[in-house]
């Protein structure tokens, strides 16, 4: 069977995974990321099976997936100490967020009712299939003059209504935590957490300001905030003020105009920062009341840091939509709504193999960008705005590489003449 072989540098760098998994798996790892990623068609197991060949039965590649012994968690904290290792990094920038993938078999796995908070006017409002909470690392590239997201890591959240018998529930708070907690104890580095409104919680909260831990989200705007204690001039009875007064009008505080490299693009906008008693964090926490130009109401941010400097938490609260964009990749190119799997195995199982392909990928054209500049994408005349790369410009410069690599291995002096032009047919099939 004829298979589309990856670039070496891509290969050497999912290899340093390999430890994750047993000998005997470690070729199927291997085989499942390539057709996530080079597949033409739907990014299934056998898809990826057609597409890079399996040397023992196919059903081997199916039981990676649901039998063999690897956990996703193990495999996120390998890929992010890769990460880590390969760029240099000395702080942890991280970001949580969940995400909808319908699924219509009602025997798979964690298929759950869920209410769906994007639906446009004319869908419907719940939706049947899975909810991932996902973690991924924010980190700005001077390469390519932008912010990148790798996700690492996808925990599948199960309502209560259709929790397993003998698994306590846990909501997403609880899951995003157990995830933070994870990766804080084993890589012991300064940690910046950003997330939205759905996950400025008191437990995630207080947790943050106990570990030390940075975190930045958007707070509802009618959040009941309080001015600092005034601080109590003589004994009295009673005890001291817990807090100020509450702040009310906040269009009357004197605002800070900037402007600021947000979203990929210049952004001219008003804010104010102050240090405010909020409940939920049961002590002082920094506040920005932030005005847009296209918007007439003020949003609030929260940081538990009173030190960080307020264009810093801006630019970070801008580049949490990245994985926004993630999350569009993944659910329309990168295969995570083609799965079939139905076990409990296979399905908590899949969307981390999805999250780390996706990772592979950006950091293969990063290390790639640093040593030789490839040809990553295309200036067109019609599309002068262009001026950093995307995803789809890695993905199709890896397949690029990927059927040079074939095409070179198959016209290698070994072999009769005819069956290297039939091969090489084939591969060019395969890779259309």
């Amino acid at each position: 069977m004829n298979s589309l072989q990856l670039p070496d540098s891509f290969v050497n760098l999912a290899k340093e995974l390999f430890v994750v998994f047993s000998c005997y798996s470690q070729p199927y790892f291997l085989v499942i990321i390539r057709g996530l990623l080079l597949s033409p068609q739907r990014k299934t197991i056998t898809s990826c099976i057609r597409l890079g060949g399996v040397k023992n039965h196919f059903s081997s590649v199916h039981r990676f997936l649901s039998q063999y012994h690897w956990e996703p968690k193990r495999l996120a904290l390998f890929l992010t100490n890769l990460i880590i290792q390969k760029l240099g990094i000395c702080q942890l920038i991280l970001v949580i967020d969940d995400t909808l993938v319908a699924k219509w078999g009602k025997k798979i796995f964690g298929r759950c009712l869920h209410f769906d908070h994007p639906a446009k006017e004319n869908d419907p409002k719940y939706l049947f299939g899975h909810n991932w909470v996902v973690i991924g690392l924010l980190y700005y590239t001077k390469i390519f003059s932008k912010w990148l997201c790798f996700p690492l890591w996808a925990s599948l959240y199960i309502t209560k209504e259709k929790c397993p018998e003998g698994r306590p529930f846990q909501t997403k708070i609880e899951i995003a935590l157990q995830m933070l907690q994870t990766l804080k104890s084993a890589l012991h580095l300064c940690l910046t957490v950003v997330t939205d409104a759905m996950y400025i919680k008191a437990l995630l909260i207080r947790w943050a300001i106990v570990n030390q831990v940075t975190l930045i989200g958007r707070v509802r705007k009618d959040a009941v905030l309080y001015e600092p204690a005034p601080e109590r001039k003589r004994k009295g009875r009673g005890r001291p003020r817990k807090y100020g007064n509450r702040i009310k009008d906040l269009l009357s505080l004197p605002f800070k105009k900037v402007t600021l490299r947000l979203y990929d693009k210049d952004v001219e906008l008003r804010y104010h920062s102050m240090r405010a008693y909020y409940k939920s964090a049961q002590t002082l926490v920094q506040i920005l009341v932030v005005l847009y130009p296209d918007r007439t109401e003020p949003a609030l941010f929260l940081c538990t840091d009173l030190y960080q400097a307020p264009e810093e938490v801006l630019k970070l609260i801008a580049a949490r939509f990245k994985i926004e964009v993630t999350f569009q990749y993944l659910k329309e190119q990168g295969g995570l709504t083609h799965w079939q799997c139905r076990k409990e195995k296979a399905v908590t199982r899949s969307a981390t193999l999805n999250t780390c392909a996706l990772s592979l990928l950006i950091l293969w054209s990063l290390l790639e960008s640093s040593v030789v500049q490839p040809e990553l994408w295309d200036y067109w005349p019609w599309y002068r705005q262009k001026d950093s790369i995307s995803i789809s410009d890695m993905l199709r410069q890896l397949k690029a590489k990927s059927i040079e690599r074939t095409i070179f291995t198959t016209l290698s002096p070994d072999g009769h003449k005819v069956k290297k032009i039939q091969a090489l047919v084939n591969t060019l099939k395969l890779a259309a």
